[in-house]
C-alpha cells in the first residue's frame, strides 16, 4: 500500500479522530429526518413492530432467523413497562392498541435501533479500512458509507439489514486479523461468533463462509511456508465452535422449530411473485443487484465506479484480504439472486462498506501517485485526496438531499387522515388496502384499549384488504366489493421500480374509479425517483365512496 498519506494531508492522530467525528454526525444529520418521519416507509415496519411488542420470543415468519427482532424485542420493551408500571391491567393489550392507533413512537424507538446500528458501521468501516491501509483511507472509506443513499435508507428502516451490514464489517475485522499465520484460537473463536451472529441476522449471509475460508486456506500456507504444521482441523474446529454459538444465541427462537425454518427456507419465493421463468428472473436479479449499487439510491455512480475499479485492480495484487473482499461481493451480487428476489437496496447492503474501502484505496492510491510526481506538484497533492472525495462523494449526497427534502413534505397519509377526519362521519365503515402502510385512522374496537385516548378524534369501522392489490388486482377488488364498507382508502404500496421489476403496470386506480366515485386523491410529483420499497415516503393515496 506504501506509506500512509495522512501526513501529507497535515492531519495528526488525534484531528483525524475529529474529523471522523464530523463525518458520523453527518451520517447522522442525513438520518435523523428519516428516523423521526411520522410514517411507515415499508410493510415490514409496522409487521415487526406488532412480531416483537409486549411478547417474547419474538414472533413472525421463519424465513428469516431471530436475532434482530430479538434486538427490536428489547428496545419495542420500553412501552410495554411504562404500561405496566402505571398499572395497567392489562399491559400487553393496552399498548398494542396504542400502537394501532398512533405507531409514531413505536417507529422511532425501532429506528433508533437501525440509526445506532449504521452509525456503527461508519466508525467500524474506518477501523477496517484503516487496519488496512492507513488513516485516511479509514476517513475516506467512513465518508463513502456515512452518505451512501442506501446506508441512509436503510437506517430509517426498523429492519434486520443495517445489522447485517454492522456484523459484516465486523467479520471482515476478524478475517484481516485470522490471516496471519500467529493469529490465537481465540480469535479464530470471535471470527466464527460474529459469522454465526450475521447468519442469525440474515441466513444469506451464511456467504461469509467464502471470504472465511480464503482466510484460513491463506493462514495454512503462510504456515506451511514457515515450515509449522497447518493444524486446519484445529482452525475449522474453533471457527465453526464459535459459528455454533454465535447462531445458537442470536437464533434460538428459530432453533426451536426446524420444520418451519427449512420450509419457509426453501419456499421458491421467486414463482410466488413473478410469472416469468426461474432462468430469466435469476438473469434479470443480477442484473438489478449489480445496476443496485451504481443506481443513485445506491452508493452513488461515482463511489460505486472508484468502488469496483478499485476492488478489481486491489485483488490483482493477490492479498487476502482483497480476494476474501472480493469473493464476498461476488457472492452477494451473483450468487445470493438465485436465492432471493431483489425488491430493494437493502439486499446489497452488506457489501455497500466493502465497496466503499475499495473506492477509498484507489483515490489514497491516486492521491499517492500525485504526491510523488515531481510533474503534477502543481495540483497540491496534501489536498487532492479530500477534493477527490468530496467529488466522488456529490452523486450519493445529491440523492441524500432530494430524500431529505421528501422527508420534509407532510405525508400524503397524514393529509388523507387529516380529510377523513373532517369529511367522513364517525363510525364509518372504511376498508383499507393493506395493513401498516395507510392513513392511520382510529379503529372503534382497538381504541376501547387505550386508557388515554383522544376522543377529539373520530373513530371508524376499519377493515383491511388480504391482498397486495398492486400484484393481485381481481382479489383486491372482489375484497372491495364483499367488504360491507362505505369508503375505501387505497395506499399505492409498491413502487414503480417494483412493478416493472415484476414485470407488472400500476393501472388499480383506473379499474377503482370505473365502479366508484374518487372523494380526494393525495399526492406529490417529483417523487418518482424514489423507487425502492425501502423509501416509499409519499405514496399516493385515494378516498372512494363505496355505497352512500
Amino acid at each position: 500500500m506504501g506509506t500512509d498519506p495522512l501526513p501529507r494531508m497535515g492531519l495528526s492522530k488525534r484531528q483525524s479522530i475529529l474529523v471522523l467525528a464530523v463525518i458520523v454526525m453527518l451520517g447522522t444529520w442525513l438520518r435523523l429526518p428519516g428516523n423521526f418521519y411520522p410514517e411507515t416507509v415499508h410493510f415490514d415496519e409496522g409487521m415487526l413492530v406488532a412480531n416483537v411488542l409486549c411478547r417474547y420470543p419474538p414472533g413472525g415468519a421463519y424465513y428469516h432467523p431471530f436475532l434482530s427482532r430479538s434486538v427490536l424485542t428489547i428496545a419495542e420493551a420500553v412501552p410495554c413497562v411504562r404500561a405496566w408500571l402505571r398499572g395497567s391491567p392489562h399491559p400487553a393489550r393496552e399498548t398494542q392498541a396504542a400502537f394501532a392507533s398512533d405507531p409514531v413512537p413505536f417507529l422511532l424507538i425501532g429506528r433508533s435501533v437501525s440509526l445506532v446500528f449504521g452509525l456503527a458501521t461508519v466508525v467500524l468501516t474506518y477501523w477496517l479500512a484503516s487496519t488496512m491501509g492507513g488513516t485516511a483511507m479509514g476517513l475516506v472509506a467512513a465518508l463513502f458509507v456515512a452518505i451512501s443513499p442506501t446506508d441512509v435508507s436503510v437506517s430509517n428502516n426498523l429492519g434486520h439489514w443495517c445489522l447485517a451490514t454492522l456484523l459484516t464489517v465486523a467479520v471482515f475485522l476478524c478475517i484481516h486479523s485470522v490471516i496471519d499465520a500467529v493469529a490465537s484460537r481465540r480469535q479464530l473463536v470471535t471470527l466464527g461468533v460474529f459469522a454465526g451472529l450475521a447468519v442469525a441476522v440474515v441466513y444469506t449471509m451464511g456467504l461469509l463462509a467464502l471470504p472465511i475460508l480464503l482466510a484460513l486456506a491463506t493462514r495454512w500456507r503462510r504456515r506451511r511456508l514457515a515450515g509449522e504444521p497447518t493444524r486446519w482441523f484445529a482452525d475449522i474446529l474453533a471457527v465453526a465452535a464459535g459459528a455454533v454459538i454465535g447462531h445458537v444465541i442470536g437464533n434460538f427462537t428459530a432453533l426451536l422449530q426446524p420444520k418451519l425454518v427449512l420450509h419457509e427456507i426453501f419456499m421458491p419465493e421467486a414463482s410466488l411473485l413473478s410469472d416469468q421463468s426461474p432462468k430469466t428472473n435469476y438473469i434479470h436479479n443480477v442484473g438489478w443487484y449489480i445496476g443496485s449499487i451504481f443506481g443513485h439510491l445506491g452508493l452513488g455512480w461515482a463511489v460505486a465506479a472508484c468502488g469496483t475499479a478499485g476492488l478489481l485492480l486491489a485483488a490483482r495484487r493477490a492479498d487476502p484480504i482483497w480476494l476474501a473482499i472480493l469473493a464476498f461481493t461476488l457472492a452477494i451480487l451473483v450468487l445470493q439472486p438465485a436465492a432471493v428476489v431483489l425488491f430493494a437496496n437493502r439486499y446489497t447492503t452488506p457489501v455497500t462498506p466493502l465497496i466503499a474501502v475499495s473506492a477509498a484505496w484507489l483515490l489514497v492510491n491516486v492521491s499517492q501517485r500525485f504526491a510523488g510526481s515531481d510533474r503534477l506538484a502543481i495540483f497540491q497533492p496534501r489536498l487532492l485526496l479530500p477534493v477527490l472525495a468530496v467529488l466522488a462523494a456529490l452523486p450519493g449526497l445529491r440523492t441524500d438531499l432530494a430524500y431529505r427534502q421528501a422527508l420534509a413534505l407532510t405525508p400524503t397519509r397524514e393529509l388523507a387522515r387529516q380529510w377523513i377526519e373532517a369529511n367522513i362521519a364517525r363510525g364509518s365503515g372504511i376498508m383499507q388496502s393493506i395493513y401498516y402502510m395507510n392513513p392511520v385512522v382510529l379503529d372503534c374496537t382497538i381504541l376501547n384499549n387505550v386508557p388515554d385516548k383522544d376522543l377529539r378524534r373520530p373513530c371508524y369501522d376499519v377493515s383491511y384488504s388480504s391482498v397486495d392489490p398492486e400484484r393481485y388486482e381481481t382479489e383486491f377488488l372482489a375484497d372491495v366489493a364483499n367488504s360491507g364498507a362505505s369508503y375505501l382508502i387505497y395506499t399505492a404500496t409498491t413502487p414503480p421500480g417494483t412493478l416493472q421489476r415484476l414485470g407488472l403496470s400500476l393501472h388499480i386506480g383506473a379499474a377503482l374509479r370505473a365502479r366508484y366515485p374518487l372523494l380526494a386523491r393525495f399526492g406529490y410529483t417529483g417523487l418518482d425517483d424514489f423507487d425502492d420499497d425501502t423509501v416509499t415516503v409519499n405514496p399516493a393515496v385515494e378516498v372512494y365512496r363505496l355505497k352512500n
